[in-house]
């Protein structure tokens, strides 16, 4: 039986190593021309001098900053980003062009997405509408009491607000949304996530580091600016929006942090729409939120 068993392992190795041999180089490598050019681009790239066992990053990224001019405009610089410029350049080139054929067929999403492209560049409308869809879409929202003085608390509903603006595509408070379940990719769920704040981070709301000291100052003028343009007095809403800022930073202070938000194990909690309910509590009516952003 041993004898038998060698004999089977040596033939199933012979048969590895033929397969191996036998294959020709050009089933191995891609040589297409999409493929030498990423290929060639990739080793302009490297710092092929180094050792990749003394300094990995050196050997992988060495000649990056000399091969890759970096736009003037970006703070980083690194292959994603120029994998999306490129595709916006032929995007671009898609949507300034006037046919609407893909591939030898009409395409109404090139034309819906044309027609959206040139309603933007269209700076005729958008100086002569000013700041009425802005001012509308306030009102649309429930109101702003830096910009008009109807609001009126009594009639005012929290549930009411965040279904308009999650309508609009605006998350405040929480996000929520359909997703596949982590740990069942056969199922989809309902998931509530933790949304943005106006700044970047958390951090940058409770630190003493001068720059975040500079963001708050840009974040009160920028708030007083838009609320001078609204027809409100500069001052006056300069005050309303620290109210704004005292509050995110509030929110700040509670909020997950990114390594935590970034391991699955740690932020995966599946329970019942009862039991989050009951996490909420009383201050907001999640039913009614949910009927009316999920239907």
């Amino acid at each position: 039986l041993l004898s038998i068993a060698l004999l089977f392992i040596a033939l199933l190795v012979a048969i590895v190593i033929y397969q191996y041999v036998s294959t020709t180089e050009n089933d191995k490598v891609c040589s297409t021309p999409g493929c030498v050019h990423a290929s060639s681009f990739i080793m302009q790239t490297m710092d092929l001098t180094k050792d990749p066992c003394q300094d990995f990053y050196q050997y992988i990224c060495g000649n990056w900053e000399q091969t890759v001019s970096v736009p003037k405009t970006k703070p980083k610089y690194t292959s994603f980003a120029m994998a999306a410029d490129e595709n916006n350049k032929r995007i671009s080139k898609i949507l300034e062009s006037n046919s609407t054929t893909v591939k030898g067929q009409e395409s109404e999403t090139v034309k819906k997405i044309r027609k959206f492209y040139r309603m933007c560049l269209d700076q005729e409308t958008v100086n002569r509408l000013d700041l009425d869809p802005l001012k509308q879409l306030i009102k649309d929202l429930g109101s702003w009491t830096i910009s008009e003085s109807s609001w009126d608390e009594q009639s005012w509903s929290i549930e009411e607000t965040l279904i308009k603006m999650n309508l609009n595509d605006f998350t405040a408070l929480f996000d929520s949304g359909v997703t596949i379940d982590d740990k069942n990719n056969t199922q989809h769920i309902l998931a509530f996530s933790q949304p943005s704040l106006t700044l970047k981070s958390p951090e940058e709301y409770n630190s003493s580091y001068p720059k975040y000291k500079e963001l708050k100052e840009a974040f009160l003028d920028f708030g007083a600016t838009i609320g001078e343009f609204l027809g409100s007095d500069y001052n006056q809403t300069r005050l309303k929006i620290e109210e704004i800022y005292k509050f995110e930073q509030q929110l700040a202070e509670i909020f997950v942090p990114k390594e935590i938000l970034r391991n699955p194990k740690l932020s995966y909690h599946k329970m019942t729409i009862k039991d989050l309910k009951k996490i909420f509590g009383n201050w907001i009516n999640l039913d009614t939120i949910l009927k009316k952003i999920l239907n």
